[in-house]
């Protein structure tokens, strides 16, 4: 590989999080990975990486992936329960001996594996530990969880995921009649009545001290990423989701934003 010479760290600022309640309004962090010494690690990492999460077993690609699962599942049982959650910060909530135990599971269950599982083990764990970034005219360094702009961090936080809500819901008596997962954001229906959902959320709760998740539950209908999934005499039906600060306005064309945002 060619070594090239990173002059600059990362760089943190904020996104705000516009569609949060006004007055509160708080913002996800991101360090911008451009032009640091990680970049190409992160990015070799990501490629090696993507294909585990895309297999995993509740994989949810984006909204359209979901309605086709949705279309698979058919008629739900009587009594079923819609039921959503998210968990709270995940990316810098990750801690690093359990997301680097996840990807090392996940990376010995392959059947033809191009690099060993340690070297992608140790690569990760270079980017996790060398996550140096700027702000404020002072520099500071991430020790737990992984950045937001790193290349890696959607696979590597899928992975972790993967493994946290498979072991979990190994272990549960009483399991979802479906379950599926962008992210971190979370469907299921549940057939076993509230009071065992409630425990089922307390003990998911406990599935990781560091992961916490709030949810959603209705008979009627909830809302998962820009989907309203519907419960109409055990039959489920969608309709379009908006944000209440959805403004419903277009890009103009000869604007500076990138082709593929305005196509």
């Amino acid at each position: 590989y060619k070594y090239t010479k990173a002059e600059n760290p990362g760089k943190f600022y904020l996104l705000p999080k516009l569609h949060k309640r006004l007055g509160d309004v708080p913002g996800r962090s991101i360090i911008s990975n451009c032009g640091t010494p990680t970049k190409k690690i992160s990015e070799f990492l990501d490629h090696h990486l993507k294909p585990i999460m895309q297999n995993g077993t509740s994989y949810v690609k984006d909204s359209g992936h979901f309605l086709s699962m949705l279309q698979e599942i058919g008629d739900m049982p009587e009594g079923s329960i819609l039921v959503t959650a998210d968990v709270v910060g995940l990316y810098p909530s990750i801690p690093n001996s359990d997301g680097l135990e996840a990807l090392r599971i996940k990376l010995d269950n392959r059947r033809e594996p191009k690099i060993s599982t340690e070297d992608l083990v140790n690569m990760a764990k270079f980017v996790l530990t060398n996550n140096i970034f700027s702000f404020n005219e002072s520099y500071k360094q991430q020790i737990a969880g992984t950045a937001m702009g790193s290349k890696f961090a959607l696979s590597y936080a899928c992975i972790f995921m993967d493994v946290l809500e498979g072991n979990f819901l190994e272990n549960e008596d009483f399991k979802p009649y479906c379950w599926q997962r962008y992210i971190d954001d979370i469907f299921f229906v549940w057939t076993h009545g509230w009071e065992k959902l409630n425990t089922f959320l307390v003990n998911l709760n406990n599935a990781n001290p560091n992961i916490k998740f709030t949810h959603d539950a209705s008979e009627d209908q909830v809302n998962f990423l820009d989907i309203t999934v519907a419960l109409k005499e055990n039959k489920i039906t969608t309709n379009l989701y908006c944000k209440p600060t959805d403004c419903h306005q277009y890009l103009h064309y000869d604007s500076c934003h990138p082709d593929h945002s305005k196509r």
